[in-house]
């Protein structure tokens, strides 16, 4: 499922037969890299491996305050730079201490996870290395759009150009309008306007 993705933490959850989306009964937090120490050819569940136990947080938790939380860091394996935010935070801690599933009671909302904060202090995302391919489809969707507005400018000043002629004023230079037209659209210069 998350193949390739570059994940570090990743959360762990108890399958309910009876409800398969519900992913919020969280058991704990995969760190990947302990994955590094099990061959490929064991057949070990996820849940047999260590994992860590996230702090759980209200949904009115400050951000300077969760950022202390996070700057403590983890003891033994609690803590880490995953957080669930929850209705009823003292529901699921305790739950996750008596290495149970989070109940429903909890009420859990989401993940935070440090990147997150860090993004919300600053209002810019953060890129990290497992983040290349975001920031190049990011890239690629802004170079799709500039060239975007460049094709609707084109079209607009090619109607104009059709209702002057109409209107009889056509003139000697609207064909080097049109070439300069047609050169903006080709040009990289002209996708910068």
């Amino acid at each position: 499922m998350y193949i390739g993705v570059g994940y570090s933490r990743v959360p762990v959850y108890h399958r309910n037969p009876l409800r398969p989306r519900d992913t919020f009964r969280v058991i704990g937090v995969l760190m990947t890299r302990q994955l590094i120490m099990v061959p490929q050819t064991h057949r070990r569940k996820v849940g047999s491996l260590p994992l860590y136990q996230p702090t759980c947080v209200p949904p009115d938790v400050n951000m300077i305050e969760l950022l202390h939380i996070f700057q403590a860091g983890s003891t033994g394996n609690k803590g880490g730079h995953m957080a669930l935010v929850c209705e009823k935070p003292a529901i699921a801690t305790a739950a996750l201490e008596g290495h149970h599933a989070v109940p429903h009671e909890a009420g859990v909302i989401g993940i935070i996870t440090l990147e997150d904060v860090f993004e919300e202090m600053i209002q810019a995302p953060v890129y990290d290395e497992g983040d290349r391919a975001e920031r190049e489809g990011m890239e690629r969707a802004e170079w799709a759009f500039n060239r975007w507005k460049v094709f609707v400018r084109l079209r607009r000043r090619q109607r104009q150009m059709v209702a002057q002629q109409e209107r009889g004023h056509d003139t000697e230079d609207t064909p080097l309008l049109a070439q300069s037209l047609a050169s903006l659209y080709d040009s990289p210069e002209g996708l910068r306007r």
